[in-house]
């Protein structure tokens, strides 16, 4: 959004929402900064379209405190070299070469912490990426251990605020 004009920034943001409601047949009330690409007025914008929640692609958060329209995320289902110094901090030593090799380790030791501490525990991921790296049974390994926790709200974006 960054790289285009704000009256077209606008348009794409309301077609879209506009594209998607006609084509699921319902209201369409959570969006996502595309590549985690925008600037400070994209938030009113979003709100102004009618959207009352919007995530960027910001990782490693538990959701504390955080704005509705630039909501962070705890994981993406997809290896991000460049989280090396992150992923240490988080584990430590001896848990750090298992979490930065395998997402769905780290999802689930980030799993562990936001039950421990609160928060809100949001994964997320591209179908394409985890087709591409054929982690299909890593998703449902993590899907498998988060799922029917007792004292777990299960809710979907719009649900969070």
């Amino acid at each position: 959004l960054s790289k285009i004009g704000l009256v077209e920034a606008k348009k794409e943001i309301l077609d879209s929402k506009n594209y998607l409601e006609k084509l699921i047949g319902k209201p369409v009330t959570s969006f996502c900064y595309p590549g985690g690409d925008y600037v400070g007025i994209h938030r009113q914008i979003v709100r102004d379209a009618g959207f009352i929640f919007a995530r960027t692609v910001e990782r490693f958060s538990d959701g504390k405190n955080s704005d509705q329209f630039l909501f962070p995320t705890t994981i993406h289902t997809y290896r991000h070299w460049s989280d090396a110094i992150k992923i240490l901090r988080i584990v430590g030593v001896s848990n750090f070469l298992n979490a930065y090799l395998n997402w769905d380790e780290l999802a689930i030791i980030l799993f562990d912490k936001t039950i421990e501490n609160g928060g809100i525990f949001h994964l997320w991921g591209h179908s394409w990426e985890i087709e591409k790296n054929k982690d299909w049974k890593r998703l449902e390994r993590v899907f498998k251990y988060i799922s029917n926790k007792n004292g777990v709200d299960y809710i979907t974006n719009s649900e969070i605020i």
